[in-house]
């Protein structure tokens, strides 16, 4: 090998050493622009990403008030409309409370007001006064008395006076189990202890066994509201909720005196859903 082959070779080697560095270098350049290119990338697609759900939860936030707002409205509608068009019937319509009979026929009066709203029928207070009797009288012939009748049977005595059968009776329900069926725009027909409801109208201690009719409920006030025919200041008359639920007791049919509910033993609730045919 000559001397001029030598240098060649060496000036060959060394420029493809550097060629191969550079190549190298430059392979490794593109890498970590590549990397950095896809850093931002993912950064602008988090960024992306965080701006959408912000906007979801905006958005969804929003027709959650738009909602909120809706029931509210509907709500106050409802009160204005629907509570306006539900009869009033106290069950002593001449305020003759001296008469014992008058004491015991919330179960009629309850009824009466169901089935007038039912029949988009205003009442006078002699029609309520001579259902009253008539619907009595029907419930001596059906149970052997008048004076306390229980749920299930105040339900017997709707369809078979009526001829009516577009109710429910319900068991052991909750208040939100209440409210859902009142947005359905029905009436519920439930027994209390009437004691437990500290009606500044009731005669103390007010009354035992005593059934009413719940028209509607107001979410503003957490109350519901009622048609209780033991006053003659019982229309629209609103009770606290928790009250109200409280209360609400199953007792049962009998002519007899029946005493308060035990304060240690879980009171069975049940009530009658009322509701307009198609």
């Amino acid at each position: 090998m000559n001397l001029k082959f030598l240098k060649w070779l060496v000036v060959f080697v060394y420029w493809s050493i550097l060629v191969l560095g550079f190549l190298i270098y430059l392979k490794s350049f593109e890498e970590k622009n590549i990397n950095w290119n896809n850093k931002i990338i993912n950064d602008n697609i988090w960024d992306i990403k965080w701006t959408i759900n912000l906007k979801k939860d905006t958005i969804d936030k929003t027709n959650e008030n738009i909602k909120d707002n809706i029931w509210i409205s509907e709500n106050n509608i409802v009160d204005s409309i629907i509570i306006n068009d539900i009869p009033f019937a106290p069950q002593a319509p001449f305020w003759n409370w001296w008469n014992l009979m008058n004491q015991e026929w919330c179960e009629e009066a309850s009824i009466i007001m169901a089935m007038a709203w039912v029949n988009d029928k205003k009442l006078t207070l002699e029609e309520v006064d001579s259902e009253i009797k008539n619907i009595s009288n029907l419930e001596i012939e059906m149970f052997w008395e008048y004076s306390n009748t229980s749920v299930s049977d105040t339900a017997k005595l709707i369809e078979e006076y009526y001829d009516f059968k577009n109710y429910n009776v319900i068991n052991d329900f909750t208040k939100y189990d209440m409210i859902k069926s009142l947005e359905k725009w029905n009436l519920l027909i439930i027994p209390v202890y009437g004691r437990d409801l500290k009606n500044i109208y009731y005669t103390t201690p007010g009354p035992v066994s005593h059934m009413l009719v719940v028209v509607w409920y107001d979410p503003a006030k957490n109350e519901f509201i009622t048609n209780d025919p033991w006053t003659k200041n019982g229309k629209w008359y609103r009770y606290d909720e928790d009250i109200l639920f409280g209360s609400i007791w199953t007792y049962p049919t009998t002519e007899y005196k029946i005493n308060p509910p035990d304060p240690n033993i879980k009171r069975n609730k049940s009530m009658i859903e009322i509701f307009k045919s198609n």
